[in-house]
């Protein structure tokens, strides 16, 4: 079976994490609600991961992260593996903002 690579990132506020809600109609994860991420390019660097998809899918720029965890979880979406690396983003520059890429954002204690 597929093994997927993709990254977490994690930003904390106070006691409250950054949680997405996902599209419906995802390929992957499909309509839960997630700490935001994206999948690994080929010979990607994990932090060069975070931090484009941290640009990418909340306009911030992350300039400290610590890596926290690699976990393997099964997606009953695309019916893949996952080995999801995150990382807590500690630093970054810019307002957190939605973008197309989810459904909403908040933040949840």
């Amino acid at each position: 079976m597929k093994l997927v690579e993709a990254v977490g990132f994690i930003f904390l506020k106070g006691n409250k994490v950054l949680l997405e809600k996902r599209w419906e109609h995802e390929d992957n994860y499909a309509g839960i609600l997630a700490v935001p991420g994206g999948h690994v390019g080929k010979r990607e660097k994990l932090e060069n991961v975070a931090v484009r998809e941290a640009q990418e899918e909340l306009e911030v720029k992350v300039t400290e992260l610590e890596f926290v965890a690699s976990l393997k979880d099964f997606d009953k979406t695309s019916k893949h593996w996952y080995l999801l690396h995150y990382f807590l983003c500690k630093e970054w520059l810019g307002e957190i903002s939605e973008t197309t890429e989810q459904e909403a954002i908040k933040w949840q204690q």
